[in-house]
């Protein structure tokens, strides 16, 4: 039954990571106490063994690391800088560089390396996985999560034999490129948020913004004459400003200003929606599918 409902979710029919197709499956596991520490190693390891490799997020940053073994300076086999204006990132593994480049049309993360071509497909079935694609259309490897019964856990199976340089780049593209992915996802939705609230209103009825006029009226009437306050940068400290620096405020009362005048100058404009958040241009056509290769 936990393989049958692991298949359906996740479209793995193996959680523990074995497999019998002679492919390789790692786990990445999130450490306990550290949020920006991901742990990688052979699925059928066990749960307090030593990691094979440990990708480290940096804290308010860009930047992601890869270490063989646990996180230390001398370890660092793998970087990557990601760009959200953008949509791409900068990585370098064994310090061969390559550029990761969403399509904004199909979602997916195409890069170039020595050994060719490589797509990062979202998986059509779960719709949060990743399966990577070479570039005459064969599935390499899959990314995706490792099962109901071990929540927060992802799986990366590789389909592929190959040198560490390409196992290396298999989980690793596949780490940041699901991470900027997340901050885009988040990004847009915090945008459609603003969107949506600005929208509503703009839609209350004339009433509902004549009540929002009043209270402006009456801060405005509070502030009249209340010198502003400084914030120094040094000391973090709040001074006011002499009184006689202070310019007098207006006192206007809604009942001496026409309201339809008010909903004119107060009312929220409308914006049209920006669609000029995109990945940078693509260079040529081609690669899988239709889409974009870097």
């Amino acid at each position: 039954m936990e393989k049958l409902l692991n298949k359906v979710l996740y479209g793995s029919s193996s959680p523990q990571g074995s497999s019998s197709n002679g492919s390789q499956v790692f786990t990445i596991r999130p450490h306990p106490q550290d949020d920006n520490l991901l742990f990688i190693l052979p699925s059928n390891a066990p749960k307090e063994s030593p990691p094979l490799y440990t990708i480290y997020k940096r804290p308010s940053s860009s930047t992601l690391l890869m270490h063989r073994g646990p996180a230390a300076p001398e370890n660092i086999i793998a970087s990557a800088t990601t760009h959200l204006s953008t949509s791409r990132i900068d990585v370098s593994v064994f310090h061969q560089p390559m550029v990761i480049k969403n399509s904004s049309m199909t979602g997916s993360w195409g890069f170039h390396t020595h050994m060719g071509k490589f797509k990062w497909k979202v998986n059509q079935m779960t719709g949060t996985g990743f399966e990577l694609y070479d570039q005459n259309g064969n599935k390499v490897a899959k990314y995706g999560s490792a099962g109901w019964t071990r929540f927060g856990e992802k799986e990366v199976s590789v389909y592929v034999q190959g040198d560490e340089f390409f196992v290396v780049m298999v989980l690793f593209s596949a780490v940041v490129s699901k991470e900027l992915k997340t901050i885009i996802d988040e990004v847009v939705g915090e945008v459609a948020g603003a969107v949506a609230g600005a929208l509503s209103l703009e839609r209350k009825p004339a009433n509902a913004i004549g009540s929002h006029v009043d209270a402006l009226f009456k801060l405005r009437i509070n502030l009249a004459g209340t010198p502003p306050t400084n914030v120094s940068a040094s000391t973090s400290l709040i001074t006011t400003a002499p009184a006689a620096t202070v310019a007098p405020l207006p006192i206007v009362t809604p009942a001496q200003t026409m309201y339809p005048a008010l909903l004119s100058c107060c009312a929220y404009p409308r914006h049209a929606v920006s669609d000029e958040y995109v990945a940078a241009p693509e260079e040529k056509e081609g690669g899988l599918d239709g889409d974009v290769f870097a």
